[in-house]
């Protein structure tokens, strides 16, 4: 099961930052998440600007590979919002971040020559995790049909999170595609392109 991450308009929010400021915040985030993927028994394959890239199943296989990613993607969620709320009372710039998930069969192992090597996963799968990536609903995740047929029903009622199945048209793709949108509460969140009094890019309210 391969994961992308990525945070709902960084390039805007950057935009208004020192660059050091960003690699700052960048590092903050990243030393929260990057735990949790492991924590999950994934590995973090690299990071892509302000995207992390997380397997499971690879390089050490484990049969609940799909299991461990989405109880990952929820807990990283989780953290988002506790660590939001720290950084807003520190009066720090936040961001707030997509998942996707999707689960297949790719080949990983090491991609380059011999100058420079890396180790890497390569495959559709891959493509489209981060397709479902780009279609989650910030704050939340969106995992493909093959993940959630693969997982423990049992253990991802214990979640707490709500599936809403939805059909998505994904680019490169001919026929609308099945998938989930995994909401872990009921909190919406709308990337804004200007800052809004408060300093944030991001305007919240309640599903009904």
């Amino acid at each position: 099961t391969v994961m992308f991450t990525d945070f709902a308009g960084f390039s805007t929010i950057s935009r208004h930052m020192a660059a050091a400021d960003v690699v700052a915040a960048l590092n903050d985030y990243f030393s929260v998440l990057v735990p949790i993927v492991q924590e999950h028994g994934g590995f973090v394959d690299k990071y892509i600007g302000d995207a992390i890239v997380g397997v499971f199943g690879a390089p050490v296989h484990v049969p609940d590979h799909a299991d461990r990613a989405i109880q990952c993607a929820v807990r990283m969620q989780q953290r988002m919002r506790e660590l939001n709320a720290e950084r807003r009372a520190a009066g720090q710039v936040i961001f707030e971040m997509r998942i996707g998930l999707n689960t297949g069969e790719v080949v990983v192992g090491a991609i380059g020559c011999d100058a420079k090597l890396e180790y890497t996963v390569i495959g559709e799968p891959t493509n489209l995790a981060n397709r479902m990536e780009g279609g989650a609903p910030v704050g939340h995740i969106m995992a493909n049909a093959a993940t959630m047929a693969a997982i423990n029903p049992l253990g991802f009622a214990a979640l707490g999170v709500r599936k809403v199945p939805r059909e998505v048209k994904v680019k490169g793709y001919a026929e609308p595609m099945w998938c989930a949108e995994l909401r872990v509460d009921e909190l919406a969140i709308e990337r804004t392109s200007e800052a809004r009094a408060d300093g944030s890019f991001y305007r919240y309210s309640a599903v009904t």
